[in-house]
């Protein structure tokens, strides 16, 4: 984005690991948020998530951009092609398949069933049942033009190639079907069916337009990047720049009805226009955050939201602020006059009453950075940052929360059934919990020890945690007490699991895989071909075994680990590997950048499956009836197969 970019950027995170650490690159945000000022942004993926879905938080945890409501039904659109709707005017919400993976922008609807979405990349969506199934369509890129048509440079037909089609917002009249939609690169796009068929128009602007509005009768107008202001007066053939006076990137456009407009944007802008878009003066906003959304709010009233929960009203000519006592930053607002939604950042929806002075939260809040999964039984668990520990006792339909009482992160996490667990925690803390998690038995490791990681059980009375500089213990007294083993070697370990109670196994870093047939009594390392960092190993009871690593790497064997293969699954060295399952034939791996694998022929060939999130993927569970859990490192929990 420019360089006045006030809005906050994302940054690295740290996945510790005991004292060493595993550094999660945190992946970018596509231009869906570039709109509330982030500049983040990630590679394309045509992948279409049709089996994920989220398990915790619900609805769901994926950003949303925009909502639109009629009567009872709303709708609300976001990232990775989220949809969610709700036919009881915001109280209850249900995830539906979009059949899109890319970043809707906007959405749209007529009050008589018919809705549309945009987004990144070409994304366009439809539905004619009120939201309830959708209907994926491509919209047409405009072809190249001859030299000089229309004054269109070839350099600008190739940026608007190179933003692939990306809608940002959509304007509509309900009566006649006429549709616009703002787009990347000065393209606005135009539809007179209701969204079934479009036509692209250049402005002759190469500015990036973010929201757009027309008066049915000719007049157009379109805003963005920059504080430009863009009208055409016949029906998009020409158009012209008016003066903002503001440099400020603008986000929304809204009709007070008449000539009267009002424009919001970045650092709390808001521009009001009488004489339907020529001249435009500014007003006091009393917020310097970014306003992503203005628009009705009843009674003549107008409401505008945007980040860290901004919320203000206008009442009376003048605004003030309302306390949405949200963190989350606000991208869309629809109100019936009585009722208002609010949606944003981590999946966040809220329902506004009494003009603005209750705000309730319809969306289950994450408690912070997943690190590890675990489940026996029909019992599920997630556990992650600053104490984190998520229960389901139904096969992840529904979760409880906690936070331990120390507050500290928990490393790794192993079931041994639906009542014992234990857990590493980033203090060199072992917790042993016989009672579901109720109730936690803090046990201390042997002097010396510099810290914990993964853990493993291969009975309720073996069990195995695996740490840096060749760390390897083991407890046969239920944790009570534990003894150092001697792998002989310091590589530091990132995970370990066995097949059975006599063989374990150890990875580490620089491509270090360690066997040992004796019940850790003395250990072999084995041969392969890699050198890269191995954080995760798994397998069955039949010697077939499935590790990952840095970079991408991925590595199978069919023979208890005696010969190892790299598993050409053409990943960038960027997607590097967490997560690693077996149930089965079915084979999972997950990591950076929400990159997730399914092999269904025991690691020969893999397919790239999404996720539902954007996010990094830090951990993954299996069991043998194939229902795979992801945990995510913001914090959601998803789930692949139905949830009733």
């Amino acid at each position: 984005m420019a360089g006045e970019e006030k809005s906050p950027r994302a940054s690295g995170n740290k996945v510790l690991l005991g004292s060493f650490a595993l550094i999660v690159v945190a992946v970018g945000v596509a231009v869906g948020m570039q709109r509330m000022g982030r500049s983040r942004t990630v590679a394309r993926n045509t992948t279409v998530s049709v089996q994920w879905q989220p398990s915790f938080p619900r609805p769901q945890p994926n950003g949303l951009q925009s909502v639109w409501g009629s009567g009872l039904h709303v709708t609300a659109v976001g990232r990775v092609g989220t949809i969610v709707t709700s036919h009881d005017l915001g109280i209850t919400w249900r995830v539906r398949a979009s059949r899109v993976s890319e970043d809707l922008q906007s959405v749209w609807g007529d009050g008589r069933g018919v809705l549309v979405a945009v987004g990144n990349n070409g994304a366009l969506v439809r539905s004619e049942d009120w939201g309830d199934s959708w209907t994926a369509l491509r919209w047409s890129f405009p072809a190249r033009p001859s030299q000089g048509d229309g004054g269109v440079s070839h350099n600008l037909v190739a940026r608007q190639e190179a933003g692939a089609g990306t809608l940002t917002e959509l304007w509509g009249d309900a009566a006649s079907g006429e549709l616009w939609a703002s787009g990347r690169f000065g393209v606005v796009a135009h539809s007179t069916d209701r969204g079934l068929s479009w036509t692209a128009i250049q402005t002759g602007h190469p500015t990036d337009l973010y929201t757009i509005w027309s008066n049915g009768r000719g007049a157009i107008i379109a805003a963005g990047r920059d504080g430009i202001i863009l009208k055409s007066t016949d029906r998009g053939a020409h158009w012209t720049p008016r003066a903002s006076n503001s440099r400020a990137t603008l986000l929304s456009l809204h009709s007070e009805g008449g000539n009267n407009l009002v424009a919001s944007g970045w650092f709390g802008t808001i521009l009001t226009s009488t004489d339907l878009g020529e001249n435009w003066v500014p007003s006091q906003a009393t917020t310097q955050e970014d306003l992503a959304t203005v628009t009705s709010f009843g009674q003549g009233q107008l409401v505008a939201v945007g980040m860290r929960g901004a919320a203000i009203v206008r009442r009376n000519g003048a605004w003030t602020a309302l306390q949405s006592n949200a963190t989350e930053t606000f991208a869309g607002f629809w109100s019936d006059g009585r009722v208002g939604i609010a949606v944003g950042t981590e999946g966040a929806i809220y329902r506004v009453h009494d003009q603005g002075a209750r705000w309730e939260q319809k969306h289950g809040r994450v408690l912070g950075s997943l690190l590890a999964t675990a489940g026996a039984g029909r019992t599920r668990w997630a556990v992650g940052r600053t104490g984190s520990i998520l229960r389901s006792i139904d096969e992840g339909r529904t979760w409880t929360q906690r936070t331990h009482e120390s507050r500290v992160d928990i490393i790794a996490a192993w079931a041994i059934d639906e009542r014992e667990l234990y857990l590493t925690t980033g203090d060199q803390k072992i917790l042993h919990s016989t009672d579901g998690g109720e109730t936690f038995t803090t046990h201390t490791p042997p002097d010396g020890t510099r810290g914990l990681g993964s853990i493993w059980a291969a009975s309720p009375t073996e069990v195995y945690i695996a740490g840096p500089s060749g760390l390897i213990l083991k407890s046969t007294d239920r944790g009570q007490t534990w003894r150092r083993l001697n792998t002989g070697v310091g590589e530091d370990f990132f995970a370990i699991w066995g097949p059975n109670a006599s063989e374990v196994f150890a990875v580490a870093t620089h491509g270090y895989i360690l066997r040992s047939t004796d019940q850790g009594v003395s250990w072999q390392r084995m041969i392969n071909m890699s050198t890269r960092d191995l954080t995760n190993i798994t397998g069955d009871n039949q010697g077939n075994m499935l590790a990952v690593g840095k970079e991408g790497e991925v590595l199978t064997s069919t023979d208890h680990g005696v010969h190892w293969r790299i598993a050409r699954v053409g990943l960038p060295p960027t997607a590097s590997m967490f997560g690693a399952c077996v149930a089965g034939n079915a084979w999972y791996v997950a990591g950076l950048g929400a990159t997730l694998l399914r092999s269904s022929d025991r690691g020969q060939s893999w397919t790239r499956e999404s996720p539902f999130t954007s996010d990094d993927l830090t951990s993954i569970w299996c069991d043998r009836s194939d229902r795979p859990m992801l945990a995510g490192y913001a914090g959601a929990v998803l789930t692949r197969g139905p949830l009733e």
